[in-house]
């Protein structure tokens, strides 16, 4: 049971649709592998049940950092940004600089982007994020020791200013913030609303379907 509480966890936060889920996959798959891996079973049974989920986790989200959706999406989280990047994350700083590029060539003077249809609603604090602050206070003190960013060179100056602004709370809805944002960041905040809005799995369209024949 204890082995298969962060696979719980990691399902029931990622398959929500009342706030953001996509930029919370690569942070999640990150944390639910260190949880299980740090996990010290007794018995055989456990031995065997958390090699196995350690393998799958593997086989199947391998890639998944070098998705564009994902990874831009998790950059664009202010509460997330770099946190969790291993590999990819310059790859995913290019694509965003080219989205900032072609929405400021693109982008009339008077369109605004409006996201008033979002909710307050934020992801609940759960033991899978205990260790996010010590993540967070790291990535500042590495900020502050190495004095320039790595990532200022060559990208646009709304993506090197938010890269360098502090991260918000986990709590928060980035919608809301992108959205307060929007007079600081005006490409950069059009760019991040178009990547956070889709949801992380089909699981919300798959309980609309499950509505719908029921009410039948």
């Amino acid at each position: 049971m204890n082995i298969l509480r962060p696979v719980e966890a990691a399902i029931k936060e990622l398959c929500a649709q009342k706030y953001v889920t996509t930029s919370m996959v690569i942070p999640m798959i990150y944390i639910l592998q260190k949880n299980i891996k740090e996990l010290q079973p007794k018995q055989e049974i456990g031995l065997q049940l958390k090699s196995a989920i350690i393998v799958q986790c593997d086989k199947r989200f391998s890639s998944v950092k070098s998705c564009s959706l994902l990874g831009m999406a998790t950059v664009l989280d202010p509460r997330l940004k770099k946190l969790y990047f291993t590999v990819a994350l310059s790859k995913m700083l290019r694509y965003i600089s080219n989205e900032i590029k072609q929405t400021q060539t693109m982008s009339s003077s008077g369109n605004s982007s409006d996201t008033d249809n979002t909710t307050v609603e934020g992801p609940r604090s759960l033991n899978l994020w205990q260790d996010h602050a010590k993540h967070v206070q790291q990535s500042t003190s590495r900020k502050s020791h190495r004095g320039r960013l790595q990532e200022e060179s060559g990208f646009p100056s709304e993506l090197n200013l938010y890269l360098k602004s502090s991260h918000t709370r986990l709590s928060d809805d980035p919608l809301l913030i992108w959205k307060n944002m929007c007079n600081v960041y005006p490409i950069l905040s059009k760019v991040a609303v178009k990547y956070l809005v889709p949801v992380a799995t089909s699981v919300p369209s798959e309980r609309l379907f499950s509505k719908a024949r029921t009410d039948e």
